[in-house]
């Protein structure tokens, strides 16, 4: 293997440069994530099991839920009409924050491994 050269630790410097910038957005993009809500959103159509109900002719029921994983189980809520957009906002916020906070750490470990070879460029720049 080559020992890196003086305008590696150049080239390592923008990097590193570039990767702050990038994982100020992201941090910018996380606070201003707000009033969100974790879980599935889905709806649901099943049948009640009555004999003379409408769904047993094959038009089933349908409802609005939201499965959110909790204890170790999936505990699930009907969601009303009234109150369906504004859930699916907030699950899309969640959303939103789950892939900024994703791209933060791909975004921090790249600057771990950019700092790195800097440091190795800086290292092999200096004669011994």
């Amino acid at each position: 293997m080559t020992a890196p050269k003086r305008h590696d630790a150049s080239a390592r410097r923008r990097e590193a440069g570039r990767l702050l910038q990038e994982i100020a957005a992201e941090v910018a993009a996380l606070l201003a994530c707000q009033g969100f809500r974790r879980g599935s959103l889905y709806r649901w159509r099943h049948r009640c099991g009555r004999s003379g109900c409408h769904c047993a002719a094959g038009v089933r029921h349908e409802h609005w839920v939201l499965s959110v994983p909790g204890g170790g189980k999936l505990v699930k809520a009907y969601i009303g009409v009234d109150d369906l957009d504004r859930v699916r906002r907030q699950v899309e916020a969640y959303r939103r924050f789950r892939r900024a906070r994703r791209r933060l750490r791909q975004a921090e470990a790249r600057l771990e491994e950019v700092l790195e070879r800097l440091g190795e460029a800086l290292a092999a720049a200096r004669p011994p």
